[in-house]
């Protein structure tokens, strides 16, 4: 059996902008739930040693 509960603001991804976009809407005391299919923060926990698209070799490169 599946329960439900409502929620103001759904936020799908738990990676930075997914937890700060979280934690704005809480402030504004929405009910809020952030999904996340992986680990919380995965996306950015290796960054930039895992980041393995061209537009993140791009920023990183302009960085060094």
């Amino acid at each position: 059996m599946m329960l439900s509960k409502a929620a103001d603001v759904v936020v799908v991804g738990a990676g930075a902008a997914g937890i700060g976009t979280g934690v704005v809407f809480s402030l504004f005391d929405l009910e809020t739930v952030v999904l996340e299919r992986d680990e919380i923060g995965a996306s950015f926990r290796g960054w930039p040693m895992r980041c393995d698209s061209s537009r993140c070799r791009s920023r990183v490169t302009a960085l060094d």
